[in-house]
């Protein structure tokens, strides 16, 4: 993502470890320092901004082989 190169150009020293999923990380608990969700109505305890447009799109298979 453009985002994280340009924010890694700009903040050499930190660190920054991407794990995809789909469980939520615990903010609270220390789980993660920052989180990128997909959703346009955050909870009312976070913060969240519009970083990038997601696409999707369905996959399918004719069987399994």
């Amino acid at each position: 993502m453009p985002v994280i190169r340009d924010f890694q150009i700009q903040h050499p020293g930190v660190q920054i470890e991407v794990t995809a999923g789909n469980g939520a990380l615990n903010l609270a608990r220390g789980e993660c320092d920052v989180a990128l969700r997909a959703t346009c109505n955050p909870p009312e305890n976070l913060v969240g901004r519009k970083i990038a447009i997601i696409e999707w799109a369905p996959f399918a298979c004719t069987g399994i082989d």
